[in-house]
């Protein structure tokens, strides 16, 4: 679309084919903007080639024309902090973003779908959109797996039994509870075993620095997996996740 044929990038080399866009889109006054994903993968490369970690960190880094955008489970930069190999790779990128849940309001608008025609929206019942918002913690993969399941279904009690229930879900939460640090799986599980949670009985049930635990937390509300009910008690950041909790306390 901006004038440069594939043909006059390709390459065999992965950074000669960067290099070669790289020059082309800046005779064109436009920047290469690179999306990358599951960046953790470059823990594994690094151990098998550090060199060309290297030479990868100098090819986004080391040249004008390129910004990077790295998206990555929370142990790449949790390994860059404890001194790992890794470190020296995210030297000059700006300090991580949490992707946690939606606002309020933003959750609402992905339940009604305002960005269809208005013929062509979901018709619930506000009292079933706040639910849906609450059981999902604003989440947005479980909302609309939830919505889903609601508009398949006969209705909102049977939707939330077939989520709970469901393989792919219980999945998505064991990859990313293994993602975790010790201390964070220990606080969850607390909470789903504590009603009544509070900062002093996390402290107190936890064979941690205060410190950590203050850590631990904060991270585990920037993901939206803990939050403060309105009483100010710590729970879980949804439902399904707490269930989920419950029925496997022991996961590793």
């Amino acid at each position: 679309r901006v004038g440069v044929p594939v043909t006059d990038v390709q390459s065999a080399d992965c950074f000669e084919s960067l290099a070669r866009l790289r020059r082309k889109l800046r005779s064109k006054e436009l920047r290469l903007l690179l999306l990358c994903d599951e960046v953790e993968e470059l823990i594994h490369l690094n151990r098998q080639d550090p060199s060309l970690l290297r030479k990868l960190r100098r090819a986004l880094q080391s040249r004008e024309g390129i910004r990077s955008v790295l998206a990555s489970s929370s142990r790449l930069w949790r390994l860059a902090d404890a001194g790992e190999d890794t470190s020296p790779f995210l030297d000059g990128f700006t300090p991580p973003l949490s992707i946690g849940p939606l606002e309020a309001s933003d959750a609402r608008a992905l339940i009604r779908q305002t960005g269809l025609p208005e013929a062509t929206r979901p018709v619930l019942a506000e009292d079933d959109i706040e639910r849906i918002r609450e059981l999902c913690g604003n989440h947005p993969y479980l909302i609309q797996t939830l919505c889903r399941r609601v508009l398949d279904s006969e209705g909102l009690d049977e939707a939330v039994e077939a989520v709970r229930n469901d393989r792919a879900v219980t999945f998505f939460f064991s990859v990313d509870f293994e993602l975790l640090s010790d201390c964070e799986k220990e606080i969850l599980r607390h909470l789903a075993a504590t009603p009544e949670a509070t900062d002093e009985t996390v402290t107190a049930c936890l064979e941690e620095p205060e410190s950590s635990i203050g850590t631990s937390l904060a991270n585990l509300h920037h993901l939206g997996l803990v939050r403060r009910d309105t009483g100010r008690r710590l729970v879980v950041g949804n439902q399904f996740l707490h269930w989920w909790l419950a029925d496997a306390p022991n996961s590793p």
